[in-house]
């Protein structure tokens, strides 16, 4: 049996943080899944696991015990039996979730494939954003990310999102080490790690302050970055940002995305 399910990257609207537990950051963060996607397709086969990788982003997308395709098959127990094809387009260290968003197509696929099914704390096992990248649309996440209820913040409506990615990754573990030491923002809506985004990469700020120049209503990170988000009225707005963008050369690429809710959709 072959399965192909499409899963959507993420960005954080809004995130703050809540607090330590474990070792681990406390958060509150809004989730909305956009349309730019992977494509994962699942088969049973004899033998080892495999993973094939091809697309924008594969590679610089670790291909061993690191991929989170592989921490989803391990705490499934699935040990042997399956060939993962995955197209990239979710660029990777980009504040976009592309790994949880692998690992949430590994989960849905072999549930469909062998009723092996997943539950919250599986979830939890493998990443903060996994729960949220098996079930897409607009949540309101708090803990580490991985208990979700419905979105009851006002957020500012938008026509549409303009992402900006860079050719360039931010470590997540560092960016929260640097957040320790220089704190958040004080914007109820804000980013917490932005700070800490702009100490490792500074133009990051002109990146977003353009995009404000530009018409755009707000403009952030998403994540821990380095991927940039303006929220716009227009489409003719996001292509002025783009535009200057791209002239300025701020950004590697420029994707304009519908605000509209996207989930995991299967194409088989």
């Amino acid at each position: 049996m072959k399965v192909t399910v499409r899963v959507p990257a993420k960005i954080n609207r809004y995130l703050k943080i809540r607090g330590i537990k474990n070792d681990k950051h406390l958060i509150e963060t809004n989730f909305q899944a956009i349309s730019i996607y992977d494509i994962l397709i699942c088969e049973k086969i004899s033998g080892n696991n495999q993973l094939v990788l091809q697309g924008l982003s594969a590679e610089q997308t670790p291909k061993g015990k690191d991929n989170l395709i592989f921490r989803a098959l391990k705490v499934l127990n699935a040990k042997n039996g399956y060939k993962i094809s995955l197209k990239k387009n979710i660029p990777i260290s980009a504040g976009l979730a592309g790994g949880s968003a692998d690992a949430a197509g590994v989960l849905l696929a072999l549930e469909k494939i062998d009723k092996k099914f997943f539950d919250d704390e599986m979830c939890a096992q493998i990443g903060s954003d996994v729960k949220f990248a098996t079930v897409g649309g607009n949540k309101h996440g708090t803990h580490f990310g991985d208990i979700l209820q419905e979105e009851k913040s006002i957020l500012p409506k938008c026509s549409h999102f303009v992402i900006g990615v860079q050719d360039f990754g931010l470590r997540t573990p560092e960016i929260y080490s640097l957040y320790d030491e220089i704190g958040g923002v004080d914007d109820p809506l804000g980013n917490d790690l932005q700070p800490a985004a702009f100490l490792k990469a500074p133009f990051i700020e002109e990146v977003l302050n353009s995009a404000k120049n530009f018409g755009a209503q707000r403009a952030y990170i998403s994540g821990s970055g380095p991927t940039a988000v303006a929220e716009v009225q227009s489409y003719k707005q996001a292509q002025e940002i783009v535009a200057n963008w791209e002239a300025k050369n701020l950004v590697a690429r420029s994707i304009i995305v519908e605000n509209k809710l996207v989930f995991p959709e299967w194409m088989n």
